[in-house]
């Protein structure tokens, strides 16, 4: 039989992105640092750019519809805030860049 070589480049993805297409293999929303999702001890759905572009989302809760164990929730106050459960427990807090995006605000 004849040798066969193969070569390749690393991706050079972080939890930061971007990423190529659909598939995400590193975050940093479990653990809070940049951490391949194979090593991340829970399991984290990650929606990629490029996901939420063809979806069209342009709200929070048009992207987490698609995040698998995301579903929506009755915040039975009637004020209009967002509330998610996820694999059905209760969300309290959102973030974006390490800030809270749900305080008191729909």
């Amino acid at each position: 039989m004849q040798n066969i070589d193969i070569q390749g480049a690393a991706s050079a993805e972080n939890a930061q992105g971007p990423v190529d297409g659909y598939r995400a293999t590193r975050s940093a929303s479990a653990t809070r640092t940049d951490t391949s999702l194979h090593e991340t001890p829970q399991s984290v759905s990650v929606v990629t750019r490029e996901a939420v572009e063809d979806i069209g989302a342009t709200r929070l809760q048009d992207a987490l519809d698609y995040a698998g164990g995301v579903g929506r929730a009755n915040n039975f106050g009637g004020q209009g805030l967002t509330t998610f459960t996820v694999r059905g427990f209760t969300t309290g807090e959102f973030y974006r860049n390490g800030f809270p995006i749900n305080r008191g605000y729909p």
